[in-house]
C-alpha cells in the first residue's frame, strides 16, 4: 500500500481489518507501531514515502467462501483516528 500523495509514517499506528461488510465485525485485525515492523503481518517498507505491504495468510481466510471483503487501513496513534484507505478486495481461495 502506497499513500498518495506520499507522506512518512514514522511513528505512526496502523491498524488493517477485515469484514464481510463495511458495518460489519473484523474478523482479520493487524496492527503495527514504530519499532515493531512485521510481527502482525504489516511491513514498513519505506517509512518516508509512506509505503507498507500488508500480508494476509491463507488460515486467515480457511473456512470463508469466496468473494468480496471489506478492509479498513485506520491511523490509531495517540491523538489521530485517521482512516487510510478502505474498499472490497476480492478472495479467491
Amino acid at each position: 500500500m502506497s499513500l498518495a500523495p506520499p507522506t512518512a509514517v514514522g511513528g505512526w499506528t496502523v491498524v488493517y481489518e477485515q469484514m464481510k461488510r463495511a458495518d460489519g465485525v473484523p474478523f482479520i485485525t493487524k496492527q503495527i507501531a514504530s519499532g515493531f515492523s512485521a510481527q502482525s503481518g504489516i511491513t514498513v517498507v519505506n517509512s518516508g514515502q509512506g509505503v507498507f505491504a500488508i500480508q494476509l495468510f491463507q488460515s486467515e481466510m480457511s473456512g470463508r467462501n469466496p468473494g468480496a471483503f471489506f478492509y479498513r487501513v485506520r491511523r490509531t496513534d495517540s491523538g489521530s483516528l485517521t482512516p487510510v484507505s478502505e474498499g472490497y478486495r476480492a478472495y479467491v481461495p
